[in-house]
């Protein structure tokens, strides 16, 4: 038997990341509201690119920490965030979607 259950809004992912990180304090790390709002911005985009597997929350969740892990900042659109995507991704294609994402975003923003 398979269940499908919707992905979250963003409301409901920001809460689930506060819930999760924020109300306990005994769990690392913490994230503040501007670095949650740009994480999930930058989720939404990489899961409407057409992947074959999208990124689940599990994904997402596992996503953010290592951002904060490795004191990576979408914000920033540093080059170094890439290696992160292999969190993200769940096969050699969509990781290079991603990939090409991100390289083509670099090239419009300043």
């Amino acid at each position: 038997m398979t269940y499908h259950t919707t992905f979250p809004d963003e409301k409901t992912l920001k809460s689930i990341v506060k819930k999760r990180f924020n109300y306990n304090k005994e769990i690392e790390p913490h994230f503040s509201d501007d670095f949650i709002k740009a994480a999930i911005d930058h989720f939404v985009e990489i899961r409407e690119l057409g992947l074959r597997k999208k990124p689940s929350t599990a994904e997402f969740l596992a996503w953010i920490t290592m951002l904060k892990t490795l004191s990576l900042d979408v914000r920033k659109n540093q080059k170094n965030i890439q290696k992160s995507y292999t969190v993200l991704a769940k096969n050699y294609e969509d990781l290079q979607k991603i990939i090409d994402f991100l390289h083509d975003k670099e090239k419009i923003e300043p």
